[in-house]
C-alpha cells in the first residue's frame, strides 16, 4: 500500500540522517500526493502512473502554494495568507529528486 512504502521512504531519509526540517518537507509532499491518488482509488505503490505524477503536478500549478494541507488541522492554523508567496503558482524544478534516489 502507498501508505507503508512512505513510511519505508521516510525510514529510510531517516537512517540517512536528513534535516528534520527535509523529512517534514517530504513527509508533507507525499502525504498530499497520496491523497490526490486516494481521490483517484490509487491504492498501491505500482498503480501510480507517469500520468497521475503529471496530473498531480499540473494540479499543483493551477491550485497555488500553501491552500490544502494533509493534516486535519485548519489549513490557516499557521497563517499561509501572511506569506508574501500565498497562492502563487507552483513552478517545478527541472530535475527533482528525493532522498538521493
Amino acid at each position: 500500500m502507498y501508505q507503508y512504502d512512505v513510511e519505508t521512504f521516510m525510514c529510510a531519509c531517516d537512517r540517512k540522517g536528513l534535516a528534520a526540517k527535509t523529512m517534514k518537507s517530504y513527509e508533507q509532499t507525499l502525504r498530499l500526493f497520496g491523497q490526490f491518488l486516494s481521490v483517484r482509488e490509487i491504492e498501491r505503490t505500482e498503480e501510480v502512473k507517469r500520468v497521475h505524477i503529471e496530473s498531480y503536478i499540473d494540479y499543483l500549478q493551477k491550485r497555488g502554494k500553501y491552500t490544502v494541507c494533509a493534516i486535519d488541522a485548519p489549513a490557516n492554523s499557521n497563517n499561509p495568507e501572511n506569506r508574501s508567496d500565498y497562492e502563487k503558482k507552483y513552478r517545478p524544478r527541472p530535475s527533482t529528486t528525493i532522498c538521493g534516489t
